[in-house]
């Protein structure tokens, strides 16, 4: 399993719990490195693009 991290890093242990909650194996953790700013919009619109 391939698990993408959008948090904090994960110690040993927590991959441990992880794999043992989910009963597979974590081959590979990708890291994500995100911030969100609690005064500004998740997402953009485009107003200006056209609906088909």
């Amino acid at each position: 399993m391939i698990l993408v991290n959008f948090s904090h890093p994960l110690s040993a242990d927590q991959l441990k719990q992880l794999q043992a909650l989910l009963g597979a194996s974590i081959d590979r953790v990708v890291e994500v490195h995100s911030q969100i700013e609690p005064d500004r919009p998740l997402a953009l619109c485009n107003t200006t693009q056209q609906r088909e």
